[in-house]
């Protein structure tokens, strides 16, 4: 083998490694994370409250200007609507550096009907268990169950956001948990 194969090779384990190292424990409780709003430092909501009485929450962590991003929160306010009567909860939270600058411009274009907040990086990090070096990719998305249990997780370079396929993930994932 050349030592250039085997160098990649090498560098190949040790990358792949750290993926699953670093891999998300599911299911897991959600805990308490702060969603902040812009405008009032004081105004802000204590995830634990918002899952009171919901059978199904998706929490989108995302960045105001990510073009994936702003089609989630667009099919994330009809979903909804369509299925916020039975108990289903979509919220954003953005994340990029900007995002107490931008976000109320993001909401009012993308995001109709649905709690949008922001957070600091670090926090978004150690809530969804991953690492805060190597790539990473928006949107993320969790879901949690009435009991308030992580159930599900998403990174935005996984296929559960292929475009072809996002919508039916997302309604599959909300039908799931409302039963």
């Amino acid at each position: 083998m050349k030592r250039s194969q085997f160098l990649s090779l090498t560098v190949g384990a040790a990358v792949a490694g750290l993926g699953v190292a670093n891999a998300a424990e599911l299911p897991r409780r959600a805990g308490e994370f702060v969603i902040q709003y812009p405008g009032n430092p004081k105004s802000q909501d204590l995830l634990s409250e918002k899952l009171k009485g919901k059978k199904c929450t998706m929490l989108a962590f995302i960045s105001t200007t990510c073009p994936h991003c702003q089609t989630l929160a667009q099919t994330l306010s009809r979903l909804q609507m369509e299925y916020g009567d039975k108990g289903f909860q979509a919220m954003m939270v953005a994340y990029d550096p900007d995002a107490a600058t931008y976000l109320s411009s993001f909401r009012s274009r993308f995001a109709n009907g649905i709690p949008v907040g922001f957070s600091p990086r670090d926090p978004v990090h150690n809530f969804l268990q991953i690492s805060m070096i190597g790539p990473s990719y928006v949107p993320k998305l969790v879901v949690i169950d009435s009991k308030g249990m992580i159930r599900e997780q998403y990174n935005g370079g996984d296929a559960y956001f292929a475009p072809e396929k996002e919508h039916s993930n997302l309604v599959k994932s909300i039908t799931a948990y409302l039963k």
